[in-house]
């Protein structure tokens, strides 16, 4: 869905998939929570705090969790 409202310049993304914990095989538990995790730690070529430094620079929020049923990154 996308909503434009000119006086306000916000944008949000929001991407769901079905790849919870619940769909994880036995011994792999909490496999799909450390991928998401692993989002947030940068690069081969950006570190995690130049990343962070770059999302402030846009006044951006970037986050990525796993629930039982899907994981979804914003």
């Amino acid at each position: 869905m996308i909503y434009v409202h000119q006086a306000i310049p916000i944008t949000q993304v929001q991407i769901a998939f079905h790849a919870g914990s619940w769909d994880e095989r036995e011994g792999i538990e909490g496999c799909a929570s450390l991928a998401l995790g692993m989002l947030e730690t940068g690069t081969e070529t950006l570190s995690r705090r130049a990343f962070e430094s770059r999302l402030d620079a846009l006044g951006a929020h970037f986050s990525a969790s796993s629930t039982l049923d899907y994981s979804i990154v914003s």
